[in-house]
């Protein structure tokens, strides 16, 4: 066994924070090994410690639920833009500026698709910055907002693709409802097509 740990500690010195879960798992098998103990410092910091920034950036956001819930449109996206400005790398306040478009109307449908695709694209730096900051759940919800402003565009094949990747990410039931009244829609727009034809 102790060939085994002299491997995997030469190995844990060279990982990024990217595979801090992998990390974590080994940390569960080997945890009784006294040459892994004591090397757990790349661990990260027990979960509730947030940094000042993080607490007053999740103060801002609850602040900007309060406005979303009373309809205050522009006060709600100017709290979630403060959030995002101090904590760009937490999804829950890009999600919730993006609630605030939707209900805003179609004119701001644009924006959502545009900043979902850009964080999309940056998935990597987010969880490098913030492990778990783009983990599957969080992206799952990222692609069911992106898809439901497909949907009130009807642009059903977008939608449907976007709730398809979506379950590949987390297999929710919300997403297979959503999907399914999406696959309705579609039939019923290719039946009217046939008909038409």
């Amino acid at each position: 066994m102790s060939a085994i740990d002299t491997r995997l500690i030469a190995s844990l010195r060279t990982w990024d924070a990217g595979e801090i879960a992998l990390r974590g798992a080994l940390l569960v098998v080997l945890g009784g090994s006294p040459i892994v103990r004591g090397w757990d410092h790349w661990l990260p910091a027990a979960e509730g410690l947030l940094t000042d920034e993080q607490v007053a950036a999740d103060l801002l956001k609850q602040e900007g639920n309060k406005h979303y819930e009373a309809r205050r449109f522009e006060d709600a996206l100017d709290k979630y833009a403060c959030a995002i400005d101090m904590d760009p790398n937490e999804l829950t306040y890009h999600f919730n500026r993006w609630a605030v478009w939707i209900e805003m109307g179609e004119q701001y449908y644009d924006k959502v698709i545009a900043e979902g695709s850009d964080l999309l694209k940056r998935r990597s730096e987010v969880n490098r910055s913030k492990p778990g900051g783009a983990s599957s759940e969080k992206v799952a919800k990222l692609l069911n907002r992106m898809a439901s402003v497909f949907s009130r565009r009807r642009q059903w094949k977008d939608a449907l693709d976007t709730y398809m990747e979506s379950l590949t990410e987390d297999n929710r039931d919300e997403t297979r409802t959503a999907m399914k009244k999406v696959m309705a829609e579609l039939q019923k727009e290719e039946a009217a097509k046939t008909v038409i034809d």
